[in-house]
């Protein structure tokens, strides 16, 4: 998105305020500030301070914003005194810039500014838990690629840097290289060049991505390294944020919410694989990161590089339009080539398997079995991509057609057959299986379609020689499990890796010579307008980890919709002809970049009530009406009930930002005496299910 670069406003203390001081003070809750007066002898504190406040029957922590403006004679003598200034040292709390960024984020996306408060500082912080160094998952001598050299740089690398290094301090690059162009080489030379002092914050979609990242970024950064992502403990999150604030850092490689750390001196923040719709918040404070660091950058003079091969149809458009400079690398290291990518109709494919055709069986024994690799004892990898975890997606009774649905999101169940049970990917929800249908109690149960757990048996049957490893989310929830499956890649411990949309991000293996995707209808199915970029982002992603070796690498798509026009663009790596395609495709739809979204979900618990309340809605949207507004729906979620909600939709639709959100409040006011329903805002959705 593009957005106006704010200017940083200076909270300096009121000279005229008399000697009975009012401040306002921001809690990590769902609010606004509240404004308190000095407590007695106490020293006058410094904006961004951290303080205890009496709070309703209780004692909050908050942070400082700065002098109330004008509080009225008559409350003056009711107002609440300030307990405690609880800084540990002669640092602000929060320094200057971040709180501006706090107060910019909860305006732009419509949230109290206590909620974005809650998202940028760790609840460890709050709580006073005690700080822990981040553990890195133990590596062998010989595991380690970490040797310690500069590697040289190609021309297309030394050109894009030299114009990083040479650029204005608020400059925002977009760098598009393909996928082994060597970006990550260009981020570290980049962060080299800042002045001595300066930090950098690295974003990164994944916590998948962080080990391989961390190990490049540790050899060349040491001790001036920290990480920051959800799968740290409280402590390491703590340690983490410490440093930050006290500059022990110089870098940090952090997920989504490190863009809120609370560097003071911020001289670059980059983000990769900048399309990734993960950064973007989906639930609470529905943010972009990605957006976000545009505007950090502009709040703080730094530098802000969105790196990806296969940028966003937005941040394309806005280096089109000049609002960001465009880098690009549109060749890999060493001239190697790109992959040959091939399509295989399903709808007429021999297969050997539910889900593995006979000419992707053959293109895994030749890629194995490839002459003269046996002799010098290389070992061939595979990349195996099915975006759909378990084993089958849908359990039906053959006699009445019943499938087992989620009693609170009316959607099938999937059967984990491992686990021998029933499971809803929506809310978690676990059931029983059973050897006959609730509705007619036949007995012909059938495990339909395939999910990863399904894949992973055919492909055990089928390749009994190669040892493989799964990689989705229940194969990854505990700590460093992303880390081990990548080293095992590494150290060719397995041969192949059968796993969800994490396997097609960011991993460096240059023994891969084969990706596939057994099914890409999954994604572009989906009612999304969003649903072609994605499949093409995901699919070039995946072709992108093959050939990146000495080996020419090879990607076979499987589909039922081979003259979908994704394929065609992905078959040739023709980014260039996708976004154009793409942006008639927008442009005649009136739907981003050409206009900004904001989508309003509406839910409630029982059926007739909130059908009832949906009536009431619809009939206020007939009768709204603002100039340089459209009014979509409002109709039903593509997932109509979900965790025992049943939802609706609507979208606001405007070229103008400004023009949305007063439309947006306009609407929400007038809603929101409509009973039964409650009402979540998401500005510039990602998703629209």
């Amino acid at each position: 998105m593009d957005f106006k670069r704010p200017r940083l406003k200076t909270m300096s203390m009121n000279k005229s305020t008399k000697s009975k001081l009012f401040f306002d003070v921001l809690m990590p809750i769902a609010s606004g500030p509240f404004t308190y007066s000095l407590g007695k002898d106490m020293p006058e504190p410094t904006s961004g301070s951290r303080v205890l406040v009496p709070f309703k029957n209780r004692k909050n922590s908050g942070v400082l914003l700065g002098p109330a403006p004008d509080v009225p004679p008559r409350i003056q003598s009711r107002m609440r005194s300030i307990l405690k200034i609880e800084d540990d040292g002669d640092l602000p709390f929060i320094p200057e810039s971040l709180l501006s960024l706090i107060s910019w984020t909860a305006r732009y996306y419509m949230s109290p500014s206590g909620s974005v408060l809650k998202y940028a500082v760790p609840a460890g912080v709050w709580k006073g838990v005690k700080q822990r160094a981040v553990k890195a998952i133990p590596l062998q001598a010989d595991q380690s690629r970490s040797s310690g050299l500069r590697p040289r740089l190609a021309p297309q690398q030394s050109k894009v840097l030299s114009e990083i290094k040479n650029s204005g301090c608020k400059e925002i690059f977009l760098l598009r290289g393909v996928t082994g162009s060597g970006k990550t080489e260009v981020y570290i030379r980049a962060i080299e060049s800042l002045p001595e002092g300066m930090a950098a914050i690295v974003l990164v979609p994944e916590i998948a991505l962080t080990s391989q990242m961390v190990e490049r970024f540790r050899t060349r950064f040491g001790k001036k390294l920290d990480v920051f992502h959800s799968g740290l403990s409280e402590g390491e999150r703590v340690s983490a944020w410490r440093r930050a604030r006290t500059g022990s850092s110089k870098v940090a490689l952090a997920v989504r919410s490190g863009i809120f750390l609370p560097f003071e001196r911020l001289g670059m923040i980059i983000v990769d694989e900048e399309h990734s719709s993960t950064y973007k918040q989906s639930d609470g404070l529905k943010y972009s990161a990605r957006d976000l660091a545009v505007v950090r950058g502009g709040l703080q003079s730094a530098k802000v590089i969105l790196g990806s091969a296969t940028p966003s149809v937005e941040s394309s458009y806005n280096a089109l339009q000049g609002k960001y400079k465009l880098l690009e690398m549109p060749e890999r290291i060493a001239k190697r080539p790109m992959p040959r990518v091939g399509l295989i109709d399903m709808k007429t494919a021999p297969k050997v398997s539910l889900s593995i055709s006979g000419e992707l069986a053959d293109a895994v024994k030749q890629a194995v079995n490839k002459k003269g690799r046996k002799k010098t004892g290389e070992k061939a990898q595979i990349l195996m991509l099915l975006n759909r975890r378990g084993y089958s997606p849908m359990v039906l009774c053959e006699d009445c057609g019943h499938v087992r649905k989620c009693d609170l999101c009316n959607i099938a169940l999937t059967w984990h057959k491992r686990d021998r049970n029933l499971r809803c990917h929506h809310c978690g929800g676990v059931l029983n299986p059973l050897d006959f249908c609730p509705e007619c109690g036949g007995a012909k149960i059938s495990y339909i379609g395939q999910g990863t757990q399904r894949a992973e048996e055919e492909l055990a049957e089928l390749f009994p020689d190669i040892k493989s490893v799964r990689m989705d989310h229940d194969t990854t929830r505990r700590k460093f499990s992303h880390d081990r499956i990548i080293r095992s890649m590494e150290t060719s411990e397995n041969q192949m890796i059968l796993g969800t949309q994490m396997v097609a991000k960011g991993h460096d293996l240059p023994g891969v010579v084969l990706a596939a995707v057994i099914s890409a209808d999954v994604l572009l199915g989906l009612p999304d307008f969003r649903s072609a970029e994605k499949g093409f982002q995901l699919f070039t992603q995946l072709a992108g980890r093959a050939g990146r070796g000495d080996q020419e690498g090879r990607v076979l798509i499987q589909t039922f919709d081979p003259e979908h026009y994704v394929f065609r663009y992905v078959c040739k790596h023709d980014y260039e002809g996708f976004l154009s395609h793409e942006l008639k495709l927008r442009r005649e739809l009136g739907y981003p970049p050409f206009s900004r979204l904001a989508r309003i979900v509406f839910h409630g618990r029982v059926k007739n009530s909130f059908e009832s309340a949906m009536d009431e809605v619809a009939d206020l949207c007939r009768g709204f009406r603002v100039n340089g507004v459209t009014l979509l729906g409002p109709g039903p979620c593509p997932l109509e009930r979900l965790k025992g909600r049943y939802r609706w939709h609507l979208l606001l639709k405007s070229k103008s930002s400004q023009v949305l959100h007063q439309a947006v409040e306009s609407f929400l006011a007038k809603a929101k005496n409509i009973a039964a329903i409650k009402m979540d805002l998401d500005i510039d959705p990602s998703n629209m299910m």
